[in-house]
C-alpha cells in the first residue's frame, strides 16, 4: 500500500482521489477549506493553506512519521512550489524547488525559455516601483498584461493603448502573490491546451486539444475539444516546441501542462505549468478520449514508479463547454436533468449555485459550469455539448440592481448579447433610454414587435442561442402578442438584446411579481 499526499481538495482533485482509492493507495488532502468539494473522498485530512510550505511541510513530516508516506502531488492548481518543497523537506520524489518556481513564474520561465533559444512571446516584467509606460520602449501593441504567478487567467486582460495599459497593469499586480505584472506581445492565432507525463526524461504527451476562446478584452475559455484539429504538421511544431520547454525548464520527473499558440508559421510557448492540467481536461476530457490517465500516471511519477506510456488502441471526440450568466443573484438553476440526460452528455460541472453572485466572467473561474460531451464524430460530439449549455436556465432574483444596471447599460464589456445597427432600434434608445424595469405594467408586454423588423434571423448570443428561438420561446412562455410599436417594445428588446433569453426572464419576472 503506498501513502499519497495530495494538495488540493476540490473538484479538480477528484480524479486522483478515486484512482489511488482504485490502486489501494491511502490519500492524505491539505486544503484550507475544511468544507472542500472533495474532503469525503480523503482518507485523512487537514485543513491547512497550501500557500503555508513550512506548515505543508511539518504536516507531511509528522504523516511520514506516524504512517508512512511515498509521495506527494497536486493536479489543477498552482501549488507545484508547495509540492516541490515538501518532496524536498521530507525526503519524496519530485523536481526541485527552483525548477518548481520556475514554471510557476512567468518572468522566470520566459528567462529560461529565452536561454534555451525557445519561441515565446517578447516581455517586460512590471511591478509598483516601475513607471507604467516602461514596456512601450521595447513592446508595440496590442499587449497581453497578466500577473507573474497566478491562474485562471485571472487579472489578463489584451490592451490596444496606454490608457488601458495602466489600468490593467494595476489589475494584474492586484491578482499577483508577488506584487508583478508580466506585459508580453500579443499574437494572434489558435490556442492549445497540451499535457504531458515526465519519468526519467522522458516525455509523452497525454493530450492536445483545440481552446474555444472568446469575450476580448479578456481571454475566456468557453470550452476545449480533444483532439485537436490541426494538420498533421503543425501538431509536430506545437509538441515539439513544448517538449523544448519542458526540457528547458529541467523538468525530469513530473507532469506539465502547456498553453501553445500558433503564430506567424511557427510555435510559440504560452506558458508551462509543472502540473496537470484544470479546466477537466487532465482528469476528465481526456481520458474519455483516449482511455487512458494521465492523472494515474502523475501519481505513480509521484512515488517514483514508472506510468504505462503505451499509446491507446482506440479515441473518441471529447468536447467540453461552459455555461455562463449576466450579473446577478442565481435563483434556481433549471434543465440540469434534461441537459444530462441528452445524447453523449457525460458529466455537467456546477461552479455557482444557488444563492451564489455571478457576474459575467472576465477570467476563467467565474463561469457558472462546464458540460462534457463524448462521441465518435466530431461535429455532433461538439453539437451535443454546445446544445445542453444552451438548455440550462441560470434565473437570476428579481430586483437586483446590478442586473438592471446591466441590462440597461451601454458598457463596451460585457459585450450586448446580440447587436443591431437597425435604425429603428437605434432610435428607440435615444428616445427611451434607461428605465426601472420593474416600474413596467406586465400588460404593456403584449406590444412586443415581430423579431425580423429589427435583426436578421441568424444572430446568436453568447451560448449559440438564435435570437429568434429565444424569442419564439419567450414568446409562447409567457403568452406575448405581436402588437404595434410602443415604448414597451423597446424596454422588451433592451433586455433581450442585452442580457439573452436570461435578461428578458429577469425583466418579465421582475415585472410580473411587483
Amino acid at each position: 500500500m503506498k501513502h499519497v499526499m495530495i494538495l488540493g481538495a476540490g473538484i479538480m482533485q477528484i480524479p486522483a482521489l478515486e484512482i489511488a482509492r482504485e490502486m489501494g493507495w491511502k490519500t492524505f488532502c491539505v486544503d484550507r477549506d475544511s468544507q472542500a468539494p472533495a474532503v469525503g473522498l480523503c482518507d485523512y485530512f487537514l485543513p491547512v493553506d497550501l500557500k503555508d510550505r513550512v506548515g505543508l511541510a511539518n504536516a507531511a513530516q509528522a504523516y511520514k512519521e506516524k504512517y508512512g508516506l511515498d509521495g506527494v502531488m497536486t493536479v489543477g492548481t498552482d501549488f507545484s512550489p508547495s509540492v516541490a518543497w515538501i518532496a524536498e523537506k521530507v525526503g519524496l520524489p519530485g523536481i526541485g524547488f527552483q525548477t518548481a518556481l520556475d514554471a510557476s513564474d512567468k518572468v522566470r520561465m520566459r528567462a529560461r525559455f529565452d536561454e534555451a533559444g525557445i519561441a515565446s512571446p517578447p516581455y517586460v516584467e512590471m511591478s509598483p516601483e516601475m513607471g507604467p509606460l516602461t514596456p512601450l520602449e521595447t513592446l508595440s501593441f496590442p499587449l497581453v498584461v497578466k500577473p507573474v504567478d497566478n491562474m485562471g487567467a485571472r487579472g489578463v486582460r489584451r490592451v490596444d493603448s496606454e490608457a488601458e495599459l495602466i489600468e490593467a497593469i494595476g489589475k494584474a499586480i492586484s491578482y499577483s502573490r508577488s506584487e508583478r505584472a508580466i506585459v508580453e506581445e500579443y499574437l494572434e492565432g489558435p490556442e492549445f491546451s497540451l499535457d504531458a507525463l515526465v519519468y526519467g526524461g522522458e516525455i509523452e504527451i497525454y493530450g492536445l486539444a483545440d481552446r474555444h476562446i472568446f469575450f476580448p478584452p479578456y481571454f475566456i475559455e468557453m470550452g476545449h475539444t480533444i483532439p485537436s484539429d490541426l494538420s498533421e504538421e503543425m501538431r509536430e511544431q506545437v509538441c515539439a516546441a513544448f517538449k523544448e520547454g519542458i526540457r528547458a525548464l529541467g523538468i525530469n520527473n513530473g507532469a506539465a501542462k502547456g498553453d501553445i499558440k500558433f503564430s506567424r508559421g511557427k510555435a510559440w510557448i504560452g506558458e508551462i505549468a509543472a502540473r496537470l492540467s484544470g479546466g477537466f481536461m487532465s482528469g476528465w476530457t481526456y481520458p474519455y478520449h483516449a482511455g487512458r490517465s494521465a492523472v494515474k500516471g502523475a501519481l505513480q511519477i509521484c512515488v517514483g514508479e514508472k506510468p504505462d506510456f503505451s499509446l491507446p488502441e482506440d479515441t473518441r471526440i471529447t468536447a467540453e463547454r461552459a455555461f455562463i450568466s449576466i450579473p446577478g443573484k442565481i435563483k434556481t438553476l433549471e434543465n440540469l436533468e434534461k441537459a444530462h440526460n441528452m445524447l453523449m452528455v457525460r458529466d455537467i460541472f456546477i461552479l455557482r449555485d444557488e444563492g451564489d453572485r455571478v457576474d459575467f466572467p472576465r477570467n476563467n473561474v467565474e463561469k457558472v459550469g462546464n458540460i462534457i460531451a463524448n462521441g465518435k464524430d466530431r461535429e455532433r460530439t461538439c453539437a451535443a455539448a454546445e446544445k445542453a449549455a444552451r438548455s440550462i436556465i441560470v434565473r437570476l432574483e428579481t430586483g437586483d440592481e446590478e442586473t438592471a444596471r446591466f441590462l440597461n447599460g451601454k458598457d463596451i464589456f460585457p459585450p450586448p448579447a446580440f447587436q443591431s445597427e437597425n435604425p429603428l432600434f437605434l432610435e428607440w434608445e435615444e428616445k427611451f433610454g434607461p428605465t426601472d424595469f420593474s416600474s413596467i405594467p406586465f400588460d404593456a408586454i403584449e406590444a412586443v414587435m415581430p423579431v425580423k423588423s429589427v435583426f436578421p434571423e441568424d444572430l446568436t448570443d453568447w451560448q449559440g442561442r438564435s435570437l429568434t428561438d429565444v424569442y419564439k420561446t419567450l414568446a409562447k412562455e409567457y403568452n406575448l402578442g405581436k402588437g404595434k410599436d410602443s415604448q414597451f417594445s423597446y424596454y422588451f428588446w433592451k433586455a433581450l438584446v442585452r442580457g439573452s433569453e436570461q435578461g428578458v426572464r429577469w425583466f418579465l419576472d421582475s415585472i410580473k411579481e411587483k
